[in-house]
């Protein structure tokens, strides 16, 4: 029967080592003489059950502590200080069990741990802020322009508020290996106007002990060379702080050159310039008519980046219209947004030159050729008269033209033939005087033709 109890309880325990679940953290780093507090969270608790918490470092002497509640508490502090006197900087461990009773047994089911460290040096950071803005780049240098005033602040890690138990605190500030002085707050203001990287140094002092003690670096240096358990002995506490700075240029004289009013049918072809410190990013996009800008403009879509300010716009529209383009331009401390408008219209259609100069050409030709043709046919007309003119010297008077029969041809005919002989000498006297006139169907026989005396 005692054997069927104990592999019941292993079992129980079993099981309740397999849902529950620790996690344990601090609020650490801490300066020494400062707290620190460590919380263990226990997750799938048993509301019935009876928890044992136990914790303890690996610091000597060591701190420890343990606590008996019910499952139904499940978050747990422990909180302890690390006394300059006694220890020194180191990196510590956090350790916590968490113990679950079995009767009248605890029972291990689960644990945790952490690492921390402890710090003789005032512990926090540099800021650089501009306009209430801190802007780093991923090497963790802070980011900012060269026309505005930067605010540099020390921001102290001290979630117990330990910096409040000073009696008095200095800050000096080194920029560029150029001592600007000290201030009584934990901020400096300074304007970065040579646009390039920069190093900001800042020293704190802060004196626990003491509230006329001189805390310049350059005083508490004999104390530094002595040691630092001279510097806790004395309960001065010191800090050095830096950051790297880098200075850019705003963005300035955005000059956007292109054809704005252009025809349908062309590209829209525009191109981007501007002064300041690279790299620049770039895009744009369509509005609405009448848009109005109102400074929370993102380049939501794909991002042009370039190491030159010189970008292109190039969009082709198939309708005639006025487009509004949102131009954005910017650089890591400062942007630039400008709506461009860009008019495309349509060009009215004309009849092509060729069209009015052929017909033109042509009718002018055709007009030459006419005239031409006309002189032509003039002076052939003109020739044609002369030539008829040169050949009609043998005409034959008006009555011998007259026309007639054959028979009365023929009767002439023969009347000339008996006629003929009496006129033989007469004729051949008087050869140069006479006329003779050629008879139609003669044959072109010498001696036919009617002879005619001359009259003297």
């Amino acid at each position: 029967m005692s054997q069927l109890i104990f592999v019941g309880v292993l079992l129980y325990a079993g099981v309740c080592a397999g849902k529950e679940r620790l996690e344990l953290t601090s609020d650490g780093p801490v300066v020494l003489d400062a707290p620190i507090t460590f919380t263990g969270s226990l997750y799938n608790a048993d509301p019935d059950a009876y928890y044992r918490w136990r914790w303890y470092d690996d610091a000597s002497p060591e701190h420890s502590n343990t606590t008996e509640i019910d499952g139904t508490v499940t978050v747990q502090n422990f909180t302890v200080t690390y006394p300059s006197s006694i220890y020194d900087e180191y990196t510590y461990t956090m350790k916590l069990i968490v113990f679950y009773k079995i009767l009248y047994y605890w029972e291990p089911l689960v644990s945790a741990q952490v690492r921390f460290r402890v710090s003789r040096s005032l512990l926090g950071s540099l800021a650089v802020r501009q306009n209430g803005t801190q802007t780093e780049n991923m090497e963790g240098e802070s980011v900012v322009d060269s026309v505005n005033n930067a605010e540099m602040v020390i921001n102290f890690h001290d979630p117990h508020q330990f910096m409040k138990k000073a009696l008095k605190i200095r800050y000096w500030w080194v920029i560029d290996e150029i001592n600007y002085g000290q201030t009584n707050e934990p901020r400096f203001n300074y304007t970065f106007s040579t646009p390039g990287k920069h190093q900001v140094i800042a020293t704190v002092t802060a004196d626990f002990n003491s509230s006329s003690r001189e805390l310049a670096p350059g005083h508490l240096k004999g104390q530094q060379e002595m040691g630092h358990l001279k510097l806790r002995e004395i309960g001065v506490k010191m800090g050095l702080f830096q950051k790297n700075v880098i200075s850019k240029a705003p963005i300035t004289n955005v000059t956007i050159l292109g054809e704005k009013n252009i025809k349908k049918g062309q590209l829209i072809d525009l191109n981007l310039s501007c002064d300041g410190t690279g790299p620049w990013g770039f895009c744009w996009y369509q509005v609405g008519k009448g848009y109005n800008i109102t400074g929370n403009e993102t380049c939501d879509d794909a991002i042009q980046t370039s190491n030159d300010c010189d970008f292109s716009i190039i969009r082709y529209y198939r309708n005639s219209d006025t487009y509004n383009l949102l131009v954005i331009v910017s650089n890591d401390v400062s942007s630039h947004l400008q709506v461009v408008a860009v008019t495309i219209y349509q060009v009215a259609k004309q009849m092509p030159l060729s069209i009015v100069i052929i017909p033109v050409t042509a009718a002018i030709a055709a007009i030459i050729l006419l005239f031409s043709g006309i002189g032509v046919y003039a002076n052939f007309r003109s020739n044609l008269a002369v030539e008829v003119a040169d050949f009609d010297f043998n005409a034959a008077e008006e009555e011998e033209l007259q026309y007639k029969t054959f028979w009365e041809r023929l009767r002439e005919s023969f009347v000339a033939a008996f006629t003929s002989g009496d006129d033989s000498e007469s004729e051949g006297s008087s050869v140069s005087g006479r006329r003779s006139v050629q008879i139609p169907g003669s044959g072109g026989h010498a001696g036919s033709g009617i002879g005619y005396g001359s009259i003297t």
